[in-house]
């Protein structure tokens, strides 16, 4: 599942700007090398995002769940 960690949401909404670098993403994101470069993976593989050149972006599919999950998050704000 995407988002199954809190490192895949922060990637994801890091995304939702536009396309970045692992560097860009790897300090907006405070996330470690190694943990950054897994998420990335499984990220890639179940369709969210993709990578043109050395830039990563969300996926039309990526995209869709980004703002879900960012609609679901706020609204959970807004309740607490």
């Amino acid at each position: 599942m995407a988002l199954s960690s809190t490192a895949k949401a922060a990637i994801l909404f890091s995304l939702e700007d536009g396309a970045k670098t692992f560097t860009e993403m790897l300090r907006q994101t405070k996330s470690t090398h190694g943990a950054l470069y897994y998420h990335l993976l499984v990220l890639d593989k179940e369709g969210l995002l993709a990578k043109q050149g050395q830039r990563y972006f969300l996926s039309p599919l990526g995209q869709k769940v980004a703002k879900t999950a960012m609609q679901a998050w706020k609204a959970s704000e807004e309740i607490a």
